[in-house]
């Protein structure tokens, strides 16, 4: 294998060699030419004999001094295929400058031409030499694109030297986007090939149908996607349309499944750095790319203003929403972060994280402890002294917490209790509580407690005036070690089939980094006891998710993948809701944010808190004198 390849390297350096050789003697043709053009064209075809003469004895000159200039002007180093702006000015410049030594030297050594002649002779000798390159580009791009690529002589040099085995490597790229992104990574695969050759655009603006770039047709519009694939023989859908809004993406990438092809997708606008665009920056298709509805985004910077010099204690960092909480708020020069988490392993990942990415620019420390154990968070609270807490320790598993309701209570319930009251003790300035759309209504042990848990929120926050609490209540977390997401993946990988409860069950989802800006949005919008709801759209089809993701792997719902319904589990609903009947929904400054305002309503308070404690199930004394003593205070 190593022979192959020194043999194919000796073999494409020899040809480096002669297209260097090539373009000299192009380029000395086209000072020659020039010359000739610029007489013919001063004197109307018949130049005087002496100017003839006189041109003839300067060949040799015009010929030397062009070798010189150009060697200098490092023409023959460029590889031209891959030329920018730059180097045809280049081009440009260095016959220039050769123009103007000839003037020079002509005048030193007259008799002169006449002066017409020199500017004509530089028109041309550009004209010429850029034309020459343009064309090799030109010819070069084509070679790329057509469907005789491997008749190349070097392609076909490496294939016999066993560098490549053979063509069926290549894959053929469908281009879903002809404007300018599609553009620049149709110009990036032309000249990085990658093994990738694309053959075609789909857009749907119907002026550009039937229109070539770069050598290749805009096929038609989104109903000409199929054909288009069969017709091209393509292997790969990328979808490059980085300013389309979300629900339009949605339907692409369901429409480029269909066609049994890989899709990939380029980021947004906003993740293109500087706007430029490259093959590198093509990404797989995401679950959260098939919600169907724009990622909620705040400013980032307005928000996160609040944490700079701060520090901040984020209880249960080392788990999925805590270490996204962790990433961000190390963006914005916190004095100090500090993770309280009775995990060690995650949390210990996420320091090494944060330091490989920040360095000594973040000072970041891990604690280890339970939000049961008073005694530790009043040591962790007096040596830290935090300004800000976010609290994101608690049990989230429905099922499990069905079974283990007790531990549900320790964690969830007095858990909350315990870190708020500290808090307020220790005059924290904000403290935010991570909740769940499942605390609306609730079914199951897990929501009845994170339900409760928002109401101690609600009551320090009367105990505790001078600390602004506030408690986040969003859907379910895309990617979050809870999720569906990867159970499914699991499924797949594993048993060939994925299991759904019910196939109308729906639910909210949101992406970690949308659940994380909530929550930091929160801590500056929070006054004291308020529940914040995002507003997240509509609900999504867990039975459409899961056809979608098996699509995503490459397979064919219900042919490749078997989707069987288990029927609901304990405890669970058929849909969530993000607030009750009986709050009142109130607007913020952000479109997207909503508050919930609290019930005061003492008696349904109490016939609330005893339909909670009926769904947990469990005779825990600290439960009731903890809902006694806070709660109803």
């Amino acid at each position: 294998m190593i022979r192959k390849l020194v043999q194919s390297v000796k073999y494409i350096a020899k040809v480096l060699m002669l297209r260097k050789i090539a373009f000299l003697l192009l380029d000395l043709l086209s000072v020659y030419a020039a010359l000739s053009f610029a007489l013919y064209v001063r004197f109307d075809g018949f130049p005087p004999e002496r100017h003839a003469l006189r041109a003839q004895e300067y060949v040799p000159v015009f010929l030397v001094l062009a070798i010189g200039v150009f060697f200098v002007m490092q023409f023959y180093k460029h590889l031209w295929q891959y030329a920018s702006t730059a180097q045809y000015v280049l081009v440009l410049l260095g016959t220039l400058i050769q123009t103007s030594l000839i003037v020079v030297l002509m005048l030193v050594q007259p008799p002169r031409l006449p002066w017409s002649v020199y500017f004509l002779y530089w028109l041309f000798a550009t004209l010429f030499m850029l034309a020459t390159r343009l064309i090799y580009r030109q010819l070069f791009r084509y070679r790329k694109t057509d469907q005789t690529v491997f008749q190349a002589p070097l392609i076909r040099s490496i294939f016999r030297n066993g560098l490549v085995s053979d063509d069926r490597h290549i894959k053929k790229i469908l281009v879903y986007g002809a404007g300018r992104a599609g553009y620049l990574l149709v110009r990036d695969l032309l000249e990085n090939p990658r093994d990738k050759v694309p053959v075609t655009f789909i857009d749907d603006n119907p002026d550009l149908r039937n229109q070539k770039i770069l050598g290749l047709k805009v096929f038609g519009g989104r109903d000409k996607l199929q054909e288009a694939v069969d017709a091209y023989h393509v292997d790969m859908i990328i979808i490059a349309i980085p300013s389309a809004d979300q629900a339009s993406i949605t339907q692409i990438i369901d429409l480029a499944s269909e066609t049994g092809c890989e899709v990939k997708i380029l980021p947004q606008l906003d993740e293109l750095i500087e706007g430029k665009v490259s093959f590198s920056q093509v990404r797989e298709i995401d679950i959260a790319d098939l919600l169907g509805r724009e990622e909620i985004r705040v400013d980032i910077q307005e928000i996160g203003s609040y944490l700079n010099q701060q520090t901040i204690l984020v209880t249960g960092g080392g788990g999925s929403i805590g270490s996204e909480l962790c990433r961000q708020i190390a963006r914005f020069n916190p004095r100090k972060i500090v993770v309280f988490d009775i995990y060690e392993n995650n949390a210990y990942q996420l320091e090494n994280e944060i330091k490989l990415t920040h360095g000594d620019k973040v000072h970041f420390q891990v604690l280890i402890g339970s939000v049961r154990d008073v005694e530790r968070l009043q040591a962790v609270f007096e040596s830290e002294n935090p300004t800000i807490v976010f609290h994101a320790a608690a049990h989230k598993h429905v099922p499990l917490m069905e079974d283990s309701p007790g531990e549900a209570v320790k964690n969830n319930v007095i858990g909350t209790y315990n870190v708020a009251r500290q808090a307020g003790l220790s005059g924290v300035r904000n403290m935010v509580l991570i909740s769940t759309d499942k605390a609306v209504n609730p079914t199951n042990v897990m929501g009845a407690t994170k339900r409760l848990a928002e109401m101690i929120i609600q009551n320090m926050s009367r105990q505790y005036p001078h600390t602004l609490y506030a408690a986040v209540r969003f859907g379910n977390v895309l990617g979050s070690n809870g999720s569906v997401i990867p159970l499914f993946q699991n499924q797949i990988r594993v048993q060939q089939k994925i299991t759904v409860t019910h196939p109308d069950i729906t639910r909210y989802f949101m992406t970690i980094p949308e659940a994380v800006r909530l929550v930091i949005q929160a801590g500056t919008l929070a006054r004291g006891g308020e529940i914040f709801v995002l507003d997240m759209g509509k609900p999504v089809k867990i039975l459409d998710l899961a056809k979608n993701l098996i699509r995503l792997n490459g397979f064919e719902p219900d042919v490749d993948i078997k989707i069987e319904f288990t029927g609901l589990r304990p405890g669970e609903k058929m849909y969530e809701e993000l607030y009750l009947n009986r709050e009142q929904l109130i607007k913020t400054r952000h479109e997207k944010i909503f508050v919930l305002s609290a019930i005061r309503d003492e008696q349904h308070l109490m016939a609330e808190i005893e339909q909670l404690k009926s769904i947990i199930r469990t005779q825990d004394v600290k439960l009731d004198n903890l809902l006694s003593q806070v709660v109803l205070n």
